[in-house]
């Protein structure tokens, strides 16, 4: 007989035992994971419309925004993992599309603002100059902490380089730049400009005559430009690229340096304006060549660039007869009426009695005080697609239309503001949260004058594809419409900075031309203000191309400076018919005659836009539709002596010019 006594009893023992023992493998075999944080992760969220094409040395601007979705700070002055934008291709000397601005040979450049926390939006902007060499690249970028990329960030920009070369550049890579502008001048690697905005491409003037010209260049380095010591800022003129004549005026610095800086200082990042007047003397076509020099030896990279300027030499003096007055001098005083407070509304309406409500003025504005205020006008720019990308060069807020404000901005950071159809609510995007708002939202500056840059806009030049005049006045507010499904950037502005604005003439014109331009400009504008019929449903008052008026903002303000002195001269001051403002169209000519506003556009007839002759026509082709105005033969009118007044109700008959505002 067997025994099992003892053996049965420890069993359940080693049971125990062993199955302890295959637990504690278990767990030692399969442990559990513990979620590790990633320091240094991101997101693309958002970025401005890539480019196909560029002309060779075309410069061309591109932003991009990552997400913080780390558990680090994004700092950008940090020396050990500054976050950066890298070139990911093999450069063995230089990149393809390096620029100036660029930090080395494939840093291209580094976070917009100085600190960026978890959950909020980097921003970087890259700066790319297309080679000579005309063909297709894909360029490779990805961002980097360190020297580290952080994973999922890779983006490429496919560009196709064509064998044009652009206008801008032209004269930089011109060969006849003399040895004397290189060795005269050191460099500094930290020293870095590129060239955004000017006057005028080019200066035409009569020998002794003197004019004035502003360029605006950003600040592309990484130390501070000054109107003084230390870092005094001058842009001077290359004596090597002019001989034998001086441009100088008494305002020049010396012969050779035209201005200092405007603002007391200018930071890495935003735009220094240099003002200055040219005055030659001799006669001739010259190029003469301009650059920044910090503290009078170092020149500032990428801030040369030439103006060319031809000078004729004067006519002689016309023998006047007897009580003949000059050319292009008014013969008689301008009568402008003053409105009173019974005057409002648009020529639709009521009219005051004849005589009850107005008076004459002997001259132009300033003599009276009409009771209207200045109008605050709304233009549409232009819709777009997806976002809209826009920055400033002085501190800026994001509001919306009810006021609240929404975001603070510092200078130069960029904004993104967009609409989603399907959820109906506003996005902003820039530094800190991600913005959501069921109401209209709009960028202004927190102090005037507000001046705001679409950054992600084209908007090229008509003279020059290479200039993109992008930078407006006042606010910049985006609002979708639901009639035509469109999202609509709308500048938000005073009448008078709208007027600076508008593109519709030469700045070489008459004055007297300029002045009849902007009053007809000016009623136009405000008999929409008041009436809102026509983009009542788009929520703007006049749309800023041809289909109104041609409306190019700040950089034509810039550019056509008599358009400015024109707008001065006849502050307020608008075409009236019974005491009410009038709608006044006009066009480039007619071919003789006019035509009435039943003859165009059908509907009730309007008794100051009639069928009449308009003799400096005659023998000219009718352009646009010669309905009031022409522009051409306005232009002959002041030239041949009539004041501004005199050419208005010439073509907009039985009309008052009338001090409104």
């Amino acid at each position: 007989m067997i025994k099992v006594t003892k053996l049965t009893k420890k069993i359940p023992i080693l049971l125990t035992i062993f199955l302890a023992l295959m637990t504690a493998q278990i767990s030692l075999a399969a442990p559990v994971k513990q979620v590790k944080t990633v320091a240094y992760a991101a997101k693309q969220l958002i970025a401005s419309p890539p480019v196909n094409q560029l002309d060779q040395k075309e410069v061309y601007s591109y932003t991009i925004g990552f997400k913080n979705a780390g558990a680090a700070t994004w700092l950008s002055d940090d020396n050990k993992k500054p976050i950066t934008i890298k070139t990911t291709e093999r450069v063995r000397w230089e990149h393809w599309f390096q620029s100036a601005s660029w930090l080395d040979k494939t840093t291209v450049t580094g976070l917009a603002t100085e600190i960026v926390k978890p959950g909020e939006v980097g921003f970087f902007t890259l700066i790319l100059e297309a080679p000579l060499k005309a063909n297709a690249f894909t360029n490779r970028f990805a961002l980097f902490s360190g020297s580290n990329k952080i994973t999922g960030t890779d983006f490429t920009l496919p560009i196709t380089v064509t064998k044009k070369i652009a206008a801008k550049a032209k004269q930089k890579i011109a060969p006849t730049v003399s040895k004397a502008t290189v060795t005269d001048l050191k460099t500094n690697p930290y020293l870095k400009a590129t060239r955004l905005i000017q006057s005028d491409q080019s200066l035409s003037l009569t020998l002794g005559e003197s004019k004035a010209f502003t360029v605006g260049l950003k600040n592309s380095g990484e130390r501070n430009w000054r109107d003084d010591a230390p870092s005094r800022t001058v842009l001077t003129l290359d004596p090597a690229s002019i001989s034998d004549v001086t441009l100088s005026d008494e305002k020049w610095l010396s012969n050779t340096e035209a201005a200092t800086l405007q603002d007391k200082l200018t930071k890495p990042g935003e735009i220094g304006y240099f003002s200055f007047s040219v005055k030659p003397s001799a006669a001739g076509s010259f190029q003469p060549q301009f650059r920044l020099v910090l503290n009078g030896d170092t020149l500032i990279q990428g801030s040369e660039f030439r103006l060319p300027i031809s000078v004729i030499a004067p006519p002689p003096p016309p023998t006047l007869a007897f009580n003949q007055a000059p050319a292009n001098t008014p013969n008689t005083a301008p009568n402008i009426v003053c409105a009173t407070a019974l005057d409002t509304g648009t020529v639709e309406g009521q009219p005051a009695e004849e005589g009850q409500n107005q008076q004459q003025l002997p001259t132009e504005t300033g003599l009276c005080q009409p009771p209207h205020t200045e109008p605050i006008l709304r233009v549409g720019i232009a819709s777009v697609q997806g976002q809209i990308g826009l920055t400033a060069a002085q501190a800026f807020q994001v509001v919306d239309n009810a006021g609240a404000v929404l975001m603070n901005v510092e200078p130069n950071i960029p904004v993104f503001l967009a609409y989603d159809p399907i959820g109906k609510n506003y996005t902003a995007i820039g530094p800190g949260p991600i913005i959501i708002s069921s109401l209209p939202i709009r960028a202004k500056t927190t102090i005037e004058p507000s001046v705001i840059t679409l950054s992600t806009f084209n908007n090229p030049a008509s003279f020059d594809s290479s200039i993109n005049e992008n930078i407006y006045r006042g606010a910049i507010e985006v609002r979708w419409s639901d009639k035509d499904q469109k999202l609509w950037i709308i500048n938000e502005l005073g009448m008078e900075d709208y007027l600076r604005g508008i593109a519709e003439t030469s700045n070489s014109s008459p004055m007297e031309f300029h002045k009849a331009q902007i009053v007809a400009a000016r009623s136009y504008a405000l008999y929409h203000y008041q009436t809102k019929t026509k983009h009542e449903s788009r929520n703007f008052d006049v749309i800023a191309t041809v289909g109104d008026q041609y409306y190019r903002g700040y950089n034509s303000e810039l550019r056509l400076t008599n358009v400015s002195k024109a707008v001065d001269a006849t502050r307020g001051q608008v075409v009236t018919y019974q005491k009410q403002v009038a709608i006044t169209p006009y066009s480039a000519s007619s071919n003789g005659t006019s035509r009435a506003w039943e003859e165009v556009w059908g509907g009730t007839p309007k008794p100051w836009l009639i069928r009449q002759p308009i003799p400096e026509d005659v023998g000219r082709k009718k352009y646009g539709h010669a309905v009031g105005m022409s522009q051409l033969a306005a232009q002959d009118q002041a030239k041949a002596g009539k004041n501004y007044v005199d050419i208005l109700k010439f073509f907009y008959v039985g009309t008052e010019v009338t001090q409104w505002y």
